[in-house]
């Protein structure tokens, strides 16, 4: 293998590092260009093997010789937005202050929404140094690491800026700045923090690294630091935000550059970074009750080492590039200058699946190219499709048609017994020496791949990638190689012609209720959508935040929310219309207050309550058989158990307030008094008597009852079939909302005839 003295100028040159949300590179040049802002895609000629898929060409926005333009591609998961970086692009008289570009395809072609630039830009910054956008597209961080010219003394610690998307998307303003500002609570001038940045899927918590970061003496060893999203938001309090976890291996080495590569799970809880010339990447697991719950401080979990090298060797280049799966479960490592057992390619690199198991990570895969030539860089960027069944591997110092440096893509595909098989190799359109095609890579699929060409190197650089930091520092090579080249660079989105996909039915945000209280979580739901429904939903309005589908406001709040369910199958992705929230500030707890629980049918009750704010309107509603209301006015037809709930409207700041249900009961009213009637109450045997009846109420039939020896009562007759008292009694029975009545009974007497 080549001496590490002779890789120095190739790193130097620039450095990638690609993970299914993240990007991390590093590139040089300088020259000055206003911004302008410009439509840069267009389509370009197949460039694939077997011309199965169509190309679209980002055109630099504000092209300039050495620029990186293209050195960081990084996509979200629906594919609809992308960013792009350009991380020495100068910008007026400011040198290597870089600058990112956000694209995005509403489904007629891609083209520029905005440019990313920092209120603070300045010299040598080198923004767009790092992106990483979330799988909504909604919020992107991008790195600004601060590496000046040879020889210029390091005034800068370098930074990272959280980038949201404006309530009305990215295309509403030309230049879009942060919403905040990260850094480092121990950085220094020379640190180089923002060299790598990642964020999980719901954007909550950052990822940054400072890979030349002096720790406690021990020169260029590296620090990284997670950063949790503030309760109010990441503009809700002031900048810049210091970390909340400073994650640092349990043995400080010096020149390990800790920090090279790095990515964070999707949901926040697991961290993995290399520290490339050890040949190692580190695992850290968040403690159980959050990032900084168990002190500023943490050291790593495991350690997952190069199967082929020995720790601490660096030649190989292993944890040069990473990519994690959505879950966590298998984590893929770039080794560019691996040489693979057997092969008569020197340096040609090798890329390693680890997959995790209960005892610990294993080495589960390994697979280098097909065409693998020496000094390739096979490994220099990775990503994962989001099913973790494809990988997308960069290889921009491979040869194509006699051209050097030219670069080449590789798509991989996981096989049912777990092996791995190169389904595909991707060159650029038109091949180009030293245009560096796979430096930057980024996927939704097998059949949504992004490329990118910076345009990074120049002739006779030494072909192995692995440099150590402190040779990189010392050597005082320019860092502006690759402005002589006169060249700049650009990127590609490739999309099979195979994967023309079926639109997905409408989908929509099927909340019954849009209003909520400040501080309560209201759960996100939908409807619509086909194949695989997986809704991911982003917001936007102060104080407003998503976690998975539960979205709630720290604050009262407007908060507009969209759902998108991805790209799945044969189906592109969907999106649903806004849907408008409102968060209130909760009333004091509303309750009925009535003191009688009980009434009669027929007969109102009032209804009151107690507690609440504001001057909303206050209503009353009821469930059960036989209930009715009229405003405040409670009634019933008939038995009945009433179940009642007030309810206060929202007015001012406050939102609406309900009252914890409370039960009435109605009982059936009473009759008039009811009575036998008859003035006669004497007969003769034999002879039948009329029965008359009044009082009672209601429709009820009415009917007699009698006891008496030999008496008899046929509907409404009394007889009698020998002397003695009948004891008669009336009935009207139950009607509406009154009960049944009976009468006191009343003696007939009946004598023999004469």
């Amino acid at each position: 293998m080549p001496s590490l003295q002779s890789t120095v100028g190739k790193v130097l040159s620039g450095l990638l590092v690609v993970s299914s949300f993240a990007t991390v590179t590093a590139g040089a040049g300088a020259s000055t260009k206003p911004f302008s802002k410009t439509s840069v895609a267009r389509a370009a000629l197949s460039a694939h093997s077997n011309d199965s898929l169509n190309v679209s060409q980002f055109q630099d926005p504000n092209p300039q010789p050495g620029d990186d333009f293209g050195a960081s591609v990084s996509v979200s998961k629906d594919g609809s937005t992308a960013v792009v970086g350009a991380q020495t692009y100068s910008n007026g008289s400011n040198a290597l202050s870089g600058a990112a570009y956000v694209f995005i395809n509403n489904g007629s072609g891609w083209s520029l929404a905005t440019t990313l630039i920092p209120t603070d830009q300045g010299l040598y910054d080198r923004l767009g140094i790092s992106t990483s956008i979330n799988p909504n597209g909604n919020q992107i961080v991008v790195g600004a690491d601060y590496i000046p010219y040879a020889n210029v003394t390091p005034t800068k610690q370098g930074k990272a800026y959280v980038f949201s998307m404006p309530a009305g998307g990215w295309a509403s303003n030309t230049i879009t700045s942060e919403s905040a500002e990260l850094q480092g609570s121990d950085i220094l001038p020379g640190d180089t923090f923002g060299w790598s940045v990642s964020q999980s899927s719901n954007g909550s918590e950052v990822l940054v690294t400072a890979e030349y970061k002096n720790v406690n003496g021990v020169g260029y060893a590296g620090e990284a630091y997670v950063f949790n999203e503030p309760v109010g938001g990441w503009n809700s309090v002031s900048s810049p935000i210091t970390e909340n976890q400073i994650l640092l291996p349990s043995t400080v080495i010096a020149n390990a550059i800790f920090g090279w590569a790095a990515t964070i799970s999707q949901d926040g809880t697991k961290a993995y970074i290399s520290a490339m010339p050890q040949g190692e990447v580190f695992e850290f697991i968040q403690p159980t009750n959050g990032w900084g719950s168990t002190g500023q401080l943490l050291n790593e979990n495991s350690i997952i080492q190069s199967p082929t090298s020995i720790p601490g060797t660096p030649d190989s280049g292993f944890g040069f590039s990473l990519a994690l799966s959505a879950d966590a479960s298998e984590l893929i490592v770039g080794s560019p200058s691996e040489t693979m057992q057997g092969s008569t390619a020197t340096s040609s690199g090798t890329v390693f699946l680890f997959k995790n198991t209960p005892t610990g990570w294993v080495n589960a895969a390994e697979f280098s190219a097909s065409d693998a030539m020496s000094g390739g860089g096979f490994g220099y960027s990775l990503s994962l499709s989001q099913d973790g069944q494809s990988a997308l591997v960069g290889a921009p110092q491979q040869t194509v048609t006699g051209l050097l440096d030219a670069g080449a893509a590789y798509l991989f595909g996981a096989n049912p017994d777990g092996t791995w098989s190169q389904q595909s190799e991707i060159f650029e359109p038109t091949p180009v020496q030293n245009d560096d095609f796979g430096w930057s890579v980024s996927m939704l699929d097998s059949s949504n791949i992004f490329v990118g060409a910076p345009a990074l190197t120049s002739a006779g650089v030494a072909s192995n990638v692995v440099v150590d930091a402190a040779q990189r520092l010392s050597s005082h090579l320019s860092l502006s190689a690759n402005a002589s080249l006169h060249q700049h660079g650009t990127a590609y989105a490739f999309q099979s012609h195979t994967s023309t996909r079926m639109p997905q039915q409408p989908l929509s945000i099927s909340n019954p209720s849009v209003i909520g209280a400040v501080g309560t979580p209201i759960s996100l739901s939908t409807t619509g959508g086909s194949g695989v429904i997986a809704p991911t939903f982003a917001v936007t309005g102060a104080g407003c935040s998503i976690s998975g589908a539960r979205l709630s406001s720290t604050q009262v709040a407007t908060c507009v929310v969209t759902a998108t369910n991805p790209a799945n199958g044969n189906y592109s992705a969907v999106q649903s219309a806004p849907v408008t929230f409102h968060f209130f500030s909760p009333q004091p707890l509303l309750k009925i207050s009535n003191t009688k629980l009980s009434g009669t049918a027929g007969t109102p009750l009032a209804l009151t309550a107690s507690r609440g704010s504001g001057s909303g309107l206050l209503s009353f509603s009821v469930t059960g058989a036989n209930c009715t209301l009229s405003g405040t006015s409670l009634n019933a037809t008939g038995l009945a158990q009433c179940v009642v709930t007030a309810t206060k409207a929202a007015s001012g700041s406050y939102g609406p307030a309900v009252s914890a249900p409370v039960t009435f009961t109605f009982a059936l009213a009473t009759q008039a008094t009811l009575k036998v009637s008859n003035s006669v109450k004497k007969g003769t045997v034999g002879t039948p008597l009329a029965l008359t009846a009044s009082g009672g109420s209601g429709s009820g039939l009415l009917s007699f009852s009698v006891t008496g020896s030999g008496c008899a009562i046929n509907g409404q007759r009394l007889t009698a079939t020998e002397a003695g008292n009948c004891s008669v009694k009336a009935t009207k029975a139950s009607s509406g909302i009154y009960a049944v009545a009976v009468s006191p009974a009343v003696v007939f007497t009946f004598t023999l005839k004469k």
